[in-house]
């Protein structure tokens, strides 16, 4: 399972937020974007409850974020 995580952070945290995701078992990239939102990063994990563990109790905790969005893939066999 595959979720990619647009984030907006404080101003000036960017790297700090990238730099404290990366560390995270489950995110494998990180990347700062221009635009509407200041980082994306990919989670790739085995199941929803990873996913949900991941996003709603790490993620989201994360000092200096002030907003997430989670778009899910949707992969076909």
């Amino acid at each position: 399972m595959r979720a990619y995580v647009l984030i907006n952070t404080e101003l000036g945290f960017m790297e700090a937020v990238r730099q404290a995701l990366l560390l995270m078992e489950g995110v494998s990239d990180v990347h700062l974007l221009y635009g509407e939102y200041d980082l994306l990063a990919l989670v790739h994990v085995k199941t929803m409850k990873q996913l949900k563990e991941i996003i709603g109790w790490q993620i989201r905790k994360v000092e200096n974020i002030r907003s997430s969005q989670t778009l899910i893939v949707m992969e076909y066999d």
